[in-house]
């Protein structure tokens, strides 16, 4: 669980770095006020960022330790030169959860946990280690091919979602890799649909279509 976690800290501080940067532009270009924008947010659009960089470098280099270190360690550098603006999103943060009720709270801490112990153990769909982890590995250790794709699309195209977990694995550090976006995309996707159960809970809105409609979200990434 250590080691997982240890992961999920790589690819938030990647992912944070790329994400602020990108909405800093976003605020001198048109005017995006991104000190409003949650964490959430913030990480998804790094998600973003990074998976059209790693699109782009598969026409050229695997996703290897190069790749891999120089995009950390440029996102370690902007959370460092911009580490006063950072400092009020992270305050801002942890105020909006020191506020959730505390249903909310609970709620929060058991998604988390449970992300935490269903990545810790075997994977429960074959497919995965059939298909899958074959599929990054192969991203990992070779570009794309040019010219087959005509036969088969997955040989002249990576998927998006699979670059990312080529990226994010740290294999020079764990042999067999550490392939764990999956519950970092849970927490977080979760995070944001759980502030539809504390806006219920302490009747603080008006729109509860939108509310119910987070909440139905929520059980919908549960459901499997």
């Amino acid at each position: 669980m250590i080691l997982i976690l240890v992961n999920w800290f790589f690819i938030f501080l990647t992912c944070f770095g790329y994400g602020y940067l990108l909405l800093s532009c976003l605020q001198k270009l048109i005017g995006v006020n991104n000190k409003k924008n949650s964490l959430v947010f913030i990480l998804l659009t790094g998600l973003i960022f990074i998976a059209t960089l790693c699109n782009i470098f598969s026409f050229f280099l695997p996703i290897n330790t190069i790749i891999r270190y120089s995009v950390f360690l440029f996102s370690v550098f902007l959370i460092i030169f911009n580490r006063i603006s950072i400092k009020v999103i992270l305050k801002d943060e942890i105020h909006r959860f020191r506020e959730m009720h505390l249903v909310t709270k609970i709620s929060f801490a058991a998604i988390f946990l449970i992300a935490l112990i269903k990545s810790s153990g075997p994977t429960e769909l074959p497919d995965e280690g059939n298909y899958y982890l074959p599929y990054i590995r192969w991203i990992e250790d070779f570009k794309l091919t040019p010219g087959i794709a005509n036969i088969e699309d997955r040989l002249g195209f990576n998927s998006s979602f699979h670059l990312l977990c080529a990226f994010f694995s740290m294999r020079e550090w764990f042999a067999n890799g550490l392939y764990e976006l999956n519950g970092f995309m849970l927490i977080l996707f979760t995070t944001y649909f759980i502030k539809g159960i504390d806006n219920l809970v302490r009747w603080k809105t008006k729109y509860y279509v939108s509310v119910f409609g987070m909440i139905f979200c929520l059980f919908f990434l549960l459901r499997n």
